[in-house]
């Protein structure tokens, strides 16, 4: 409760702070922040980032793809394993598994 309280009375004062501040301060920092943003070093290290990540982008491709296939290989592997059975025997595995099934089904009385 009391981290609760703490919370609500520092959400307020944000609030109440940034309201006072209002449209002026927010177009000052926005100016700061876009000039901050277009000088050379961030926009150099903002340039790294990008090879980095497009250098990475077709490593991340191939290890997708061959997941993606392998993943594929071994869907068809079960569903090929599971279509081979005959009806028949699906039954009899049921049964087979399970013998409480096998006692509960109807016994032939004219045997």
């Amino acid at each position: 409760m009391r981290g609760k309280l703490a919370f609500i009375v520092g959400a307020a004062t944000g609030y109440v702070l940034g309201s006072r501040a209002g449209r002026e301060r927010y177009e000052q920092i926005r100016r700061v922040s876009k000039k901050l943003w277009n000088t050379g070093p961030v926009q150099k290290g903002v340039q790294n980032v990008r090879d980095r990540a497009d250098e990475r982008a077709g490593d991340v491709k191939l290890v997708v793809r061959k997941l993606g296939s392998q993943i594929l290989s071994k869907m068809a592997e079960q569903t090929a394993g599971t279509q081979a059975k005959p009806k028949s025997a699906e039954t009899e595995d049921i049964s087979d598994s399970n013998p409480q099934a096998a006692d509960a089904a109807p016994k032939d009385s004219t045997s």
